[in-house]
């Protein structure tokens, strides 16, 4: 839970925020492409940051999850904009 929200949906969140404040209008392909190059960027700097904290010994149990972490994290930022276009279609539906 913790790679499917913190990973997924804070990446789709922080993806969010930086269409928006650089106003970009995306294809639905750049939006996925974009979105999966976000969450993989920070999912794998997270993962990494984890290995350093496994050399240094701050993690006793081990690193042996990272590639569940990763597919937690991908299902998340999808998850996310799943939502996401569900609530611009809603919108759309309202408006008319």
């Amino acid at each position: 839970m913790t790679h499917l929200i913190g990973g997924g949906v804070f990446s789709g969140l922080l993806w969010l925020y930086i269409i928006q404040i650089k106003h970009l209008k995306l294809s639905m392909l750049q939006e996925v492409s974009s979105l999966f190059a976000t969450v993989c960027t920070l999912g794998v700097a997270n993962e990494l940051f984890e290995v350093v904290l496994f050399w240094v010994g701050y993690m006793p149990y081990g690193i042996s999850d990272t590639s569940w972490d990763l597919v937690a994290n991908t299902t998340g930022a999808l998850a996310f904009y799943l939502m996401y276009k569900g609530l611009q279609w809603l919108r759309s539906g309202s408006t008319k």
